[in-house]
């Protein structure tokens, strides 16, 4: 079912999330710092949200649009998923697509406001409401 949705998807609305991992997680026997994580991100605007597959988990960051504000509501990754960049994959390309589309942000989700906060380039994008 996924498969079939994301080939109806534009070229446009599939993102790559390029994440790396810290040095405290080589540590727990994840990836050292220097390896680089590739995830693809795809925005699935029928069912608001953007996706990603790994490992056979799906991880979603949900949306609502309206007119061009963009609503960030809540991002859900697996346990089987945590701790290795699959949200933030998802709230950058969430972010990415917002500034490519022209959108502001609302970002309720507790976890892609951290993120902006994190990543000031994407400050830019917050409503003036949020």
């Amino acid at each position: 079912m996924f498969e079939a949705s994301r080939r109806r998807q534009s070229a446009s609305s599939v993102l790559t999330g390029r994440m790396s991992w810290n040095s405290e997680s080589h540590r727990d026997g994840l990836p050292p710092s220097d390896w680089i994580m590739n995830y693809l991100v795809v925005n699935n605007p029928q069912r608001h949200r953007f996706e990603t597959i790994v490992d056979g988990h799906v991880a979603v960051l949900n949306y609502n649009q309206e007119g061009k504000c963009f609503t960030f509501i809540h991002t859900e990754v697996p346990q089987e998923l945590a701790r290795r960049g699959v949200g933030s994959a998802l709230a950058k390309a969430g972010l990415k697509y917002a500034r490519e589309h022209g959108l502001q942000v609302i970002p309720k989700c507790q976890f892609v406001a951290s993120y902006i906060e994190k990543h000031s380039e994407f400050a830019s994008l917050l409503s003036s409401g949020s």
